[in-house]
């Protein structure tokens, strides 16, 4: 049997991620169906865990948090908080917090992932406000003030 700890964190990353992804159907993200929320969220932990952290990464290292909400990903954002809390990575959070803050504004949690999968967070599209607020997040969230990669291969091992 072999070593988890000799395992490299990306590697650890990798096979979680595939876990999670395996039996996600292509449609579902294509019409924003609330099956694909249910699948995410009734995952095991660990797999949960590992896809909202880095998918959170993926999106706003491709395009900021503008678009990881309009490619509604944002509604895993309060999962993600909990999963960044869980490995530790708390600044993360508290990034990814304010942001979710701002783009939800009130809505309650079932309101915002409606209107945000059906496009309809106004803000989003046309608010430079709401832009040169998130892209001050990005900014923040670019330091890298915590080891994403190295926190979630320490959490998978545990």
């Amino acid at each position: 049997m072999s070593d988890i700890k000799y395992i490299s964190d990306s590697d650890l990353i990798d096979f979680a991620y595939s876990s999670a992804v395996e039996n996600l159907k292509e449609e579902w993200l294509e019409t924003n169906s609330s099956e694909w929320y249910n699948h995410i969220i009734s995952l095991p932990e660990k797999e949960r865990v590992v896809y909202t952290i880095s998918i959170l990464d993926m999106e706003v290292n491709n395009g900021g948090f503008n678009q990881y909400f309009v490619n509604g990903y944002g509604q895993f954002a309060r999962e993600t908080i909990k999963g960044l809390e869980l490995i530790s990575a708390c600044k993360t959070a508290e990034i990814l917090a304010k942001a979710l803050d701002r783009v939800q504004n009130g809505l309650a949690d079932d309101d915002f992932r409606k209107k945000l999968l059906e496009g309809k967070i106004k803000d989003l599209y046309d608010s430079d406000k709401l832009d040169d607020y998130l892209m001050s997040l990005n900014e923040e969230y670019y330091e890298y003030e915590e080891d994403i990669g190295k926190l979630l291969g320490n959490y998978l091992r545990d």
